[in-house]
């Protein structure tokens, strides 16, 4: 089950043109978010996610009894051997999705400091993302909460593997038209080819509306 996750101001962004995303949403809905990290058995985000923010993707509620698997989309594997992800490998279970093209001694590299790395195949200059979440099953991960980017989250929702949607939206607006949306890519090209959502539902944390639905098939 995969479960499409982000946090956007009022007009679609998820941080300022600088870079700037902290915090968009408030103390609650930050909350919510750590509830939902353990609810699930996988946390996925791409390296673009882990180069502008280096998050540790963990629950960091008290007498967590469980922490998501933290996996990174990462062509080239070229995740820091210094990010926080990386540092903490040995406690909390790390994996890298990486193409053929990847460096070997990188690899090893990570591999040293405890990150299990995937190969998977390579489609359109990018690592098949169908591939992955194959993966990701057949580890016995049966749940994902997909945390970002905006590359990311396009290429799945091309291949229709989002199985939900879950959207904290903030009541600012930043504007920007180089500020970033919590999908990129070049989306759809007709109003009539959008992912539409059922079951909708909105909850209030706080300022920040939730709003969720399942994907409609």
């Amino acid at each position: 089950w995969v479960v499409l996750k982000s946090a956007m101001t009022l007009d679609g962004k998820i941080a300022t043109r600088s870079g700037d995303s902290r915090w968009v949403t408030g103390e609650e809905a930050r909350h919510r978010v750590h509830e939902m990290r353990r609810e699930y058995m996988a946390i996925l985000v791409g390296r673009g996610t882990v180069e502008a923010d280096d998050p540790m993707l963990n629950c960091r509620l008290e007498g967590s009894p469980r922490q998501p698997v933290r996996i990174v989309a990462d062509s080239s594997a070229s995740i820091s051997l210094e990010s926080q992800l990386v540092r903490t490998a040995r406690e909390l279970r790390t994996v890298v999705a990486h193409t053929p093209r990847a460096e070997q001694q990188k690899i090893e590299a990570l591999t040293r400091a405890g990150v299990e790395c995937w190969c998977c195949e390579e489609e359109g200059g990018h690592l098949q993302i169908g591939e992955l979440i194959q993966r990701i099953g057949e580890a016995g991960l049966d749940s994902v909460l997909v945390e970002g980017g905006g590359t990311l989250a396009e290429a799945l929702l091309h291949k229709g593997l989002i199985d939900e949607v879950a959207f904290f939206v903030a009541p600012k607006l930043i504007g920007g038209a180089e500020a970033k949306s919590p999908i990129e890519g070049e989306g759809f090209m007709r109003m009539a080819d959008a992912v539409e959502l059922e079951g909708v539902k909105s909850q209030l944390f706080g300022q920040d509306i939730l709003i969720s639905g399942r994907v409609k098939r």
